[in-house]
């Protein structure tokens, strides 16, 4: 499992999480999709707004029982979705993906890029106001070997 990008969304571990919160919501990967579309979907994931506004305490139920290690990356995930499609954001879940956000190893040993990605991130959890879509950088892996290959 590694990182690629410094973005959210930029290694296996948040995809790996991308992929079970989708899990824990019923929802399949359609393998017909590939990376994000024009139609709110990272990675082949088809989530909506509707479905994570309904299973968002479980979702973070979950993650605060299951995913201790990783808790931080699982919240900045679930922030990114929740960006996405415009979800409703309730305070408390605001806090616990900002806190994520401050409490990011990478970012804490001073990789300025990787600062950046959460400082944004946290930016716009805190601004966000439901109905609004906002996309975060999402750097795929095809998309760094082609810009290592050009």
């Amino acid at each position: 499992m590694g990182w690629w990008s410094a973005t959210v969304l930029g290694g296996d571990p948040p995809l790996d999480w991308l992929g079970t919160l989708c899990v824990w919501m019923g929802i399949e990967r359609n393998y017909d999709d590939g990376d994000k579309q024009d139609d709110d979907r990272y990675y082949g994931y088809p989530y909506t707004r509707e479905l994570l506004e309904s299973n968002l305490d479980k979702l973070v139920g979950r993650i605060r029982e299951k995913c201790l290690d990783e808790a931080h990356i699982a919240f900045q995930v679930l922030g990114a979705m929740l960006l996405d499609v415009g979800a409703d954001i309730p305070t408390e879940v605001k806090t616990l993906i900002c806190r994520a956000c401050l409490v990011d190893g990478w970012a804490n040993e001073a990789d300025k890029e990787r600062l950046f990605y959460m400082t944004d991130l946290h930016d716009k959890i805190r601004a966000h106001k439901p109905g609004e879509k906002t996309e975060l950088a999402v750097e795929g892996l095809m998309d760094k070997i082609a810009e290592v290959l050009s």
